[in-house]
Order: structure tokens, then C-alpha cells, then sequence
């Protein structure tokens, strides 16, 4: 499904050509249809760019964690309360799912290998 902002609220914004929306307890994430992803919530005012992530197809949030899967296998994932990477998983390579929980991440390789 694609969402695009409404112009009737007088407002612009950068939540354009976008293909999911997926809420969490500290921020909502959107995938845009070019693979990037915006983010918005509490204490961060209006929405922004999630710049370092690129090529995104898969995007993921629990309560505690945002993590996001590109078409080349490749993680990014980060604390959703304080925007911090999350150690380990900028190395992990060939993914093709990921599960969250509050304060953990599990990837599934193209092997079939969980990590």
C-alpha cells in the first residue's frame, strides 16, 4: 500500500511516495518507494530522513529496537530510544528476514543460518 501526505492540513511534508508505515513506541518509521526511510516521534520533532539507510526493501520495530533489511542482505538496525547502531549487526551479510524483540535481533541468512 502506498501513503502519500495530504495537502489539506496546510503543511508540507516530507512523508512522499511511501510504501509502509510501521508504528513503535518511540518512533514511527516509514519505507519510501526508493528504499530510504523517514522517522518521526516523540522528541524529534518533524520528520526526518533516516540518512544512513539506503536501499531499504524490508523494515522492522519492536518497543525497543528499529531494524531495517536491504535488497543486497544487508542490516541496519538501531535502539529505537536512543538511536544508537546496534553492536554486531553491521556486520551480519546475506539476510533475508529479521525478527525483533524488545532488546534483541535475530537474522536469518540465505543459508538458512539464524543469527
Amino acid at each position: 500500500m502506498r501513503y502519500t501526505h495530504s495537502a489539506k492540513s496546510g503543511r508540507s511534508s516530507h512523508w512522499k511516495n511511501v510504501r509502509e508505515v510501521i508504528p513503535g513506541r518511540h518512533q514511527t518509521l516509514a519505507l519510501c518507494e526508493d528504499g530510504s526511510v523517514l522517522a518521526a516521534g516523540r522528541g524529534y520533532g518533524q520528520p526526518y530522513a533516516v540518512s544512513a539507510w539506503k536501499n531499504v526493501t524490508q523494515l522492522y520495530q519492536s518497543s525497543g529496537l528499529a531494524a531495517a533489511v536491504t535488497a543486497a542482505g544487508i542490516v541496519y538496525a538501531q535502539w529505537a530510544d536512543t538511536n544508537e547502531p546496534v553492536q554486531g549487526t553491521e556486520q551480519w551479510r546475506h539476510i533475508t528476514q529479521l525478527a525483533l524483540g524488545d532488546d534483541f535481533i535475530l537474522g536469518l541468512t540465505t543459508a538458512g543460518r539464524v543469527l
